[in-house]
């Protein structure tokens, strides 16, 4: 059963709270619009993907957000553009850190996470790619494919999968998209079930529009995670 995520539901909540309370006349014009300033907007996505445990893409928003917001609260004054490189350094160096570290996707039972362990690439059906500063291009071998992990940090992945088939009735691909691109390749056939959440990304399926009877309806890839400044397609 997926987890529900909270996040975007609080904060739209949050939204609606601080528009009642300026309607009212509570709250002041300038500090409405600093609530609503594009550092404040990085601010609140990145919390919203922290409570929906995005740590990476969360943590980056969050970081943003808060450098560009200090010098607009007086607390310290520098030039936006002379802090941007280094914060960016900063933003991928922590970023990397949190990918070495091991932050994972829960496959959807034990024998995925079993294989995804493996160091082949596709070992009994199930991929595991992680790319950083670097591309990425597999054409899938094994017959049935059972699932993936897929994750993408300033770089990019394409998985082929055209050649595989499914048996299992349900089969997730966890992806992880910040600053990247992630392209699936897969029969046209195949009934995809999208649960991208997209911050400055988004997802796009490609395929040619079939109809419903032409679908394989007895199975379904799931595809799970999040896409930060970044994109994933499905071709």
């Amino acid at each position: 059963m997926e987890k529900r995520k909270f996040g975007w539901p609080l904060l739209l909540i949050a939204i609606g709270i601080i528009f009642l309370l300026k309607n009212l006349g509570f709250i002041d014009l300038n500090f409405y619009e600093l609530l609503f300033s594009w550092p404040m907007i990085l601010v609140a996505i990145g919390v919203v993907q922290l409570v929906d445990r995005s740590y990476v893409s969360g943590f980056i928003l969050l970081f943003l957000g808060t450098v560009f917001m200090l010098p607009r609260l007086d607390i310290i004054q520098y030039d936006a553009m002379r802090v941007f490189w280094p914060v960016v350094l900063i933003v991928i160096g922590t970023a990397l850190l949190f990918r070495r570290r091991g932050i994972s996707y829960a496959a959807s039972a034990d024998r995925y996470r079993a294989s995804a362990a493996s160091t082949s690439p596709d070992a009994d059906g199930f991929v595991r790619i992680d790319t950083s500063f670097s591309g990425s291009k597999t054409l899938f071998t094994e017959p049935v494919f059972r699932g993936a992990i897929l994750r993408s940090t300033f770089g990019g992945i394409e998985l082929d999968l055209r050649s595989a088939r499914l048996d299992d009735l349900e089969i997730f691909v966890d992806l992880d998209c910040t600053f990247s691109g992630i392209t699936l390749r897969v029969p046209p056939t195949w009934r995809i079930d999208s649960r991208i959440r997209s911050t400055f990304g988004g997802f796009d399926d490609k395929r040619p529009h079939l109809p419903p009877d032409a679908l394989d309806m007895a199975h379904t890839v799931v595809l799970r995670g999040s896409a930060t400044f970044g994109g994933i397609e499905v071709k």
